[in-house]
């Protein structure tokens, strides 16, 4: 079972350019039914991911379905986590599910543990000019990271770990 858990802020491209493909991934064609979670906020942007669904009838929208326990005992069912720098991401790393996270914000060298072998990530590209001492970096370029590289980590962590 794959969960995504989107977040609006993370909208990748796809090699044309073409962006609002983020979270429509291939995914549920290659590997069959996803599971969206999110905030109950999220439940109509969620809504909109899978009616634009190719396979849209392989997934269930779960955004604002349940609380952080239960979400915890989901997660834990998991092959496989897609989301951004976030609680799930971190929950994931905590209970050794396999995770690909897209990182904006801060660099995955400080979100991401060393002693987690089960996440792969894409970080955005305006990282690599972070500047630890101010804790900033130039203009966010989150958007510039491609569909084809977020199921690059995909195909390489579910194919990895034999989820």
């Amino acid at each position: 079972m794959i969960i995504l858990h989107p977040s609006p802020a993370a909208i990748t491209t796809n090699a044309a350019g073409t962006s609002g493909l983020h979270w429509r991934m291939p995914i549920v064609e290659k590997y069959g039914e996803v599971h969206f979670t999110g905030t109950e906020d999220q439940i109509g942007y969620i809504a909109d991911i899978i009616c634009q669904m190719r396979h849209f009838s392989a997934a269930t929208n779960l955004g604002g379905a349940m609380e952080t326990v239960e979400f915890m005992k989901f997660l834990s069912t998991a092959n496989l986590l897609v989301t951004v720098n976030s609680m799930p991401m971190h929950a994931a790393m905590a209970l050794n599910i396999p995770c690909v996270a897209i990182i904006g914000g801060t660099p995955a060298s400080i979100t991401v543990s060393d002693q987690c072998k089960k996440i792969a990530w894409v970080e955005d590209p305006a990282l690599k000019d972070w500047d630890a001492n101010t804790a900033t970096y130039g203009s966010p370029k989150i958007n510039e990271i491609t569909v084809e590289q977020v199921m690059e980590k995909v195909d390489g962590i579910y194919h990895h770990t034999g989820a």
